[in-house]
């Protein structure tokens, strides 16, 4: 529908500073519904981040899936399934399986300054 599309998605507090505006995982899924080709948003950093759709992988649920899923529990978080490796995929020492995930997708991401 939207193949040629790249969505700027930024964040900016009340004092005009930059946050990270990185889409949650059910926003990631209605992007990719949509056929948008690539996202542009704004990290922690104050920088933005280019990727293409296929190769994004979204951080975390937004505030609201995060309390559906706590059965409606304020500041509970849901327990997660263990994470498991894929088959043959191993972290680094010292890092955990989602850390790893994080830095192949970063590798695929670039930063722009």
């Amino acid at each position: 529908m939207y193949k040629k599309i790249t969505l700027y998605i930024v964040r900016l507090s009340y004092n005009g500073t930059i946050h990270d505006s990185a889409p949650c995982k059910d926003c990631t899924k209605t992007l990719q519904q949509l056929g948008i080709k690539r996202i542009v948003y704004s990290n922690n950093d104050g920088d933005l981040t280019s990727c293409k759709m296929h190769e994004y992988i979204p951080k975390s649920s937004s505030l609201g899936r995060r309390f559906i899923e706590s059965d409606f529990q304020l500041g509970k978080i849901p327990k997660k399934k263990s994470e498991t490796p894929e088959q043959g995929e191993k972290p680094e020492q010292g890092e955990t399986l989602k850390q790893s995930k994080q830095s192949k997708q970063a590798k695929k991401c670039k930063q722009k300054k």
